[in-house]
């Protein structure tokens, strides 16, 4: 198994937030309305039980073509009307009773259920024959809203000790981990630090079950460097984001980071500080990971050094104090943007353009050149529910404006018999 750090350009369509608010109803079985399977019912639950009813449906009646499933959950993705969308898992323990924040712990159980489907979906590959033939990744879209005083979105969740929060360019908003495995890697368990970007996976996954080389693509393929059959970093730089409407944006190259956040005016301001809660004291019980029913099904015999060394690995020590974090805020990025060396300064606290002019310069030129590129997106269908209360495109062909908003991604990819 082996944990990535993820950079990802994540931006909401245009009328995402509109001034009116709109009620209606958005469940579907494929294109059939079907809100009263959902009624009553736990979303995530629904979720991946029709994750397994497909594996099971593939592995019976098209066992010999590759299966491409991305499990979408809401949790822990927070809804308008109460703390949380995916709120009151079906089944609490006390194993969270620790955490004393109740928020944060409401938080917790519902990772705990996420985790729980992923162990599910992982038993039934196992169970149907199907496992040692599977890519699975997990991962995460954005970065969490630790809180959100303008929507009341916001979830409790951490993202410390990086900087920001989801909307933010700040790492984190960006900034956001996955797994990856598949039967048979070269390499052992280890961290993987370089850069990726979400539209790597394309390229990527392609060349993993054996693709013909896809050209003109603008994601990188890394299998080679995930595999470990290469020591090649694939990514040197990548661009963060450009949300226009804001002037916000961001772009990475080699150890620095050029963001212009939002500006004092705007709605998404807050998003730029330091709101995650320090992660709460506890003991970290590897047993917990060792027999879980993911470890079980994959038959990971990892002992609790190797999970340690893991841990640690993958650790970020903040750098600068709570002080100096207070201090970063005030200073204003929103105007000429501020330069970071994340190598050493993975808080994003100490802005060194003007010991690094020339990569400033570099990197808002980079910036520039899509700019220059970039044409007025169409604006998406109005949140008009219809006729019985559901949101639904006006034709066939603008289906594919649907919107919808997910918490965690798990994608498997079934190479054929």
């Amino acid at each position: 198994m082996q944990k990535l750090f993820l950079h990802v350009n994540h931006s909401l369509l245009r009328d995402h937030y509109s001034v009116q608010p709109s009620v209606g109803l958005d469940f579907w079985s494929n294109e059939t309305e079907n809100w009263p399977l959902a009624c009553g019912k736990y979303l995530p639950e629904l979720i991946g039980q029709r994750a397994e009813l497909i594996i099971k449906d593939h592995n019976k009646n098209h066992k010999e073509e590759p299966l491409f499933l991305l499990v979408a959950s809401n949790a822990p993705h927070a809804g308008g009307d109460r703390p949380f969308q995916a709120e009151y898992p079906p089944s609490r323990s006390n194993a969270t009773d620790f955490i004393i924040d109740p928020e944060r712990k409401n938080l917790a159980d519902i990772m705990r259920y996420l985790d729980d489907t992923l162990g599910n979906l992982t038993t039934t590959l196992k169970s149907e024959g199907m496992l040692n033939d599977t890519v699975i990744i997990f991962l995460g879209d954005n970065g969490g809203p630790s809180i959100d005083p303008k929507y009341g979105y916001g979830n409790a969740a951490s993202n410390f000790p990086f900087r920001g929060t989801k909307m933010s360019t700040f790492d984190g908003g960006v900034r956001v981990p996955a797994i990856l495995w598949k039967s048979g890697l070269d390499a052992s368990p280890r961290v993987y630090d370089n850069l990726f970007h979400m539209v790597d996976w394309l390229p990527t996954l392609n060349s993993a079950t054996g693709g013909d080389v896809l050209d003109g693509l603008d994601g990188v393929d890394q299998w080679a460097a995930l595999s470990g059959m290469s020591a090649d970093t694939p990514r040197k730089e990548l661009l963060v984001e450009i949300y226009d409407e804001e002037s916000s944006w961001g772009y990475l190259k080699d150890n620095f980071k050029y963001v212009k956040s939002f500006g004092n005016s705007s709605g998404f301001h807050f998003t730029n500080d330091y709101w995650s809660p320090h992660p709460d004291p506890a003991k970290y019980r590897s047993e917990e990971i060792q027999n879980s029913p993911v470890a079980k099904a994959l038959g990971a015999n990892i002992d609790a050094q190797t999970l340690s060394d893991l841990r640690s690995n993958l650790m970020v020590t903040p750098s600068c104090s709570e002080g100096e974090q207070s201090k970063a805020t005030f200073h204003d990025c929103s105007v000429d943007g501020c330069l970071f060396d994340i190598s050493k300064d993975p808080s994003e606290c100490n802005d060194v353009s003007e010991t690094y002019p020339d990569v400033k310069k570099e990197l808002i030129d980079r910036i520039n050149s899509y700019l220059a590129e970039m044409v007025i997106p169409d604006k998406p269908l109005p949140n008009t529910p219809n006729s019985r209360n559901f949101f639904a495109p006006s034709s066939g062909e603008t289906a594919r404006s649907i919107k919808f908003l997910v918490g965690f991604l798990s994608m498997l990819i079934y190479l054929s018999r």
